[in-house]
């Protein structure tokens, strides 16, 4: 009986190393999937975080390219503004002075003297010397503006006002008196001190 005892504790005993051994297996097991699975997370979210990174740097070189792409643009689209507005400035000066020219060889120079006094003539040439430095446009056609011109004895303008008219006529009136600086004066006495303070209508030849 005593061995029977024996025998049967022993075998008790065995069994209980060997539950103990296979709960440890498995345990092991376990973590070992566990920790595959936490690696294979980690790649994961590695690899993840590698693709945001190359698409956000894709991103940010693309947008850069397209900023310098359109600083380019705007750089030629103001080069060519700049030119086309060159180019029409030098054609409307070419063409003040082919018209001016035109007049005063139209004009007949005897007929000239019998109509004009001297202050007449001195202030057509006045005009004239507003025609050359005024930048007119076809919204001055027919318009005109009452223009007071003071003048020192060497013609140099001392102030030039604007009464009534065409207010885009006057401003640009006035901007082409002051642009000329100096305007034509008359070495006889009484016909500068006529033309020192000189009103005249002047109407822009379109």
């Amino acid at each position: 009986v005593a061995e029977n005892k024996r025998l049967a504790a022993e075998e008790k005993e065995r069994q209980r190393q060997a539950e103990i051994k296979r709960k440890k297996a498995e345990e092991a097991k376990q973590l070992a999937e566990q920790e595959r699975k936490r690696k294979e997370a980690e790649k994961k979210r590695v690899a993840e975080e590698k693709r945001k990174r190359q698409e956000a740097e894709k991103k940010r070189v693309a947008e850069q390219k397209r900023i310098a792409a359109e600083k380019e643009r705007q750089r030629l689209a103001k080069i060519e503004r700049d030119r086309q507005e060159r180019l029409m400035q030098e054609q409307i000066e070419a063409e003040f002075a082919s018209e001016l020219d035109s007049e005063i060889q139209q004009l007949d120079a005897v007929r000239q003297q019998e109509v004009l006094s001297e202050v007449d003539k001195y202030t057509a040439r006045i005009q004239g010397s507003i025609q050359r430095n005024m930048l007119t446009s076809d919204a001055m056609k027919g318009k005109s503006c009452a223009l007071n011109i003071r003048l020192s004895d060497s013609g140099l303008v001392l102030s030039v006002t604007s009464g009534q008219g065409d207010s885009v006529v006057c401003r640009a009136g006035v901007n082409a008196v002051n642009k000329a600086g100096s305007l034509p004066m008359s070495s006889d006495p009484e016909v500068a001190n006529k033309l020192k303070n000189i009103n005249l209508i002047f109407r822009p030849e379109i």
